[in-house]
């Protein structure tokens, strides 16, 4: 370990973490190299976040490895990758892992592409709709968002993209999953929106005596047309790209709702989610392109149609 960067720590020029970052990258190999570039990694300690010094150090110390044409310090980060993913008792998940610097500046990149900004506050907003959430879930919802992405563009999944899902329901009403968690009713109602699910009935035992045909899936034309009219969440003040988004029944399914595109809508999974969960009222107004939405708090909220599907409209208009 360099003693300049202990020194600079414990005057406060730098800060520890800093000095964790360096040591990190220091290995036996790497010392005397860095013992040669010792003033330049204290400067740019000194001037730079421990965010970008550490890219910084991994670009230093890849060259460091072509300078000494030793291998062995990339064999042990390749080594040492790995993810576990485990369920929880309550349901939940636990993610660990180590990337290799390949791995981790690819899923970096991935999560900021898909990473969503806060969800822009309209003037009447429920306070229930408020975007509350911190970094690290707006990193969790964007990381949710990449694996249904990737989900949609194997063949793995049904002819439209959409997964397909099992629930199991108790004479009492509830649904569980296959691997035994309970879903809440609101949750059941939102992925019904959106995906091919298959009802298996069971009795007081556990022993299934009904199993249900999938409810069938949003054809693909009319996914396109809602895609294609929408182009992104119709939340009022929302513009998250369709890509992110679910489509939305504004008639539930399991009480009737079709999938004609006028049943249809777009939103957001934040927004997807908060309908489904506080059971806020959505609906077309008369002109049939602009969506109402009645908050809990009885404020009625206008969302226009995306101005390319107005201008769409106008020339259709002109054309006639």
């Amino acid at each position: 370990m360099l003693a300049s960067f202990n020194t600079a720590a414990s005057t406060g020029a730098i800060s520890r973490d800093h000095v964790t970052v360096l040591a990190s990258f220091v290995t036996v190999q790497r010392e005397p190299l860095a013992l040669r570039d010792e003033e330049a990694l204290l400067q740019g300690a000194a001037t730079l976040n421990v965010s970008d010094f550490t890219k910084v150090l991994q670009r230093w110390a890849s060259l460091c490895d072509d300078e000494l044409n030793d291998p062995t310090s990339d064999s042990e980060r390749h080594e040492k990758r790995g993810v576990n993913l485990r369920q929880l008792a309550d349901g939940t998940w636990m993610l660990k892992g180590t990337l290799d610097p390949e791995a981790g500046q690819a899923l970096e990149a991935a999560i900021d592409k898909a990473l969503q900004d806060p969800v822009p506050q309209t003037e009447h907003s429920d306070d229930d709709c408020k975007d509350r959430r911190n970094f690290p879930q707006r990193r969790h919802d964007a990381l949710h968002d990449i694996a249904i992405q990737s989900l949609q563009e194997t063949s793995t999944v049904t002819a439209t993209g959409k997964t397909s899902i099992s629930l199991i329901v108790n004479p009492d009403g509830t649904a569980h999953t296959p691997n035994g968690y309970f879903v809440s009713s609101f949750t059941r109602d939102m992925l019904m929106c959106d995906a091919v699910l298959t009802a298996i009935k069971v009795n007081c035992n556990g022993i299934p005596f009904d199993v249900g045909t999938p409810l069938t899936e949003i054809p693909l034309r009319n996914r396109r047309a809602v895609i294609a009219r929408d182009r992104c969440c119709r939340y009022p003040g929302c513009d998250r790209p369709a890509r992110w988004s679910d489509i939305h029944h504004i008639q539930e399914r399991e009480h009737g709702g079709t999938h004609q595109l006028q049943n249809l809508v777009l939103m957001c999974r934040f927004h997807h989610r908060f309908i489904h969960k506080f059971g806020v009222a959505v609906a077309w107004a008369g002109d049939q392109i602009t969506l109402t939405i009645r908050t809990r708090n009885g404020n009625l909220l206008h969302a226009p149609p995306h101005p390319e599907t107005l201008l769409s409209l106008h020339q259709q208009h002109l054309n006639c």
